[in-house]
């Protein structure tokens, strides 16, 4: 009896899926840099924990330590160590899905057109920007992060947006 229990133990353990990964294979949490400045590592760790799965070194790695406190979704796979255990994860690819506030995070390039600034979503949907911050003004034509509070304007169909926070696109 003991040795069934402790089998099931051991086959409901190897079907979790790893600690904050999502439903697609790709790993999802809080960017945080951890370690000394010489050494330094980025973890993607689960909402309000400090303790998450650890990015393998490279250039997308430095890129996604650049949006701390914001929410990513990393694309890519595992690398073992010599005991077949999970060493770091290898990101191939990320989205940023919430910014620091925890709101969601809205991607895409900066433009002014006729004296009023706008945000190309990624998708391609064209969202014009109420008021431009000077730090944000700097972006132009630059692929940003933003979180954005809807406005209504005169009529319904005339939505502009406010800027609460921004970001460059690493």
């Amino acid at each position: 009896m003991r040795l069934r229990y402790a089998l099931v133990v051991v086959a409901c353990y190897l079907t979790l899926p790893a600690f904050g990964a999502s439903a697609d294979g790709g790993l999802e949490g809080v960017v945080r840099a951890v370690g000394s400045a010489m050494n330094a590592e980025t973890m993607l760790a689960p909402s309000k924990a400090n303790k998450g799965p650890v990015l393998c070194p490279s250039a997308l790695e430095k890129r996604i330590r650049h949006l701390g406190g914001s929410t990513v979704k990393a694309q890519g796979s595992w690398k073992l160590n010599s005991k077949g255990e999970q060493k770091c994860f290898e990101a191939t690819d990320f989205t940023v899905t919430l910014t620091s506030s925890g709101r969601p995070a809205i991607v895409g390039k900066l433009t002014k057109k006729d004296g009023v600034y706008q945000l190309t979503e990624d998708g391609g949907r064209v969202m014009s920007l109420a008021e431009a911050p000077g730090g944000l003004r700097r972006m132009d034509g630059q692929r940003v992060i933003l979180d954005l509070k809807p406005m209504s304007g005169p009529e319904a169909k005339d939505v502009t947006y406010k800027v609460v926070t921004y970001a460059a696109f690493p």
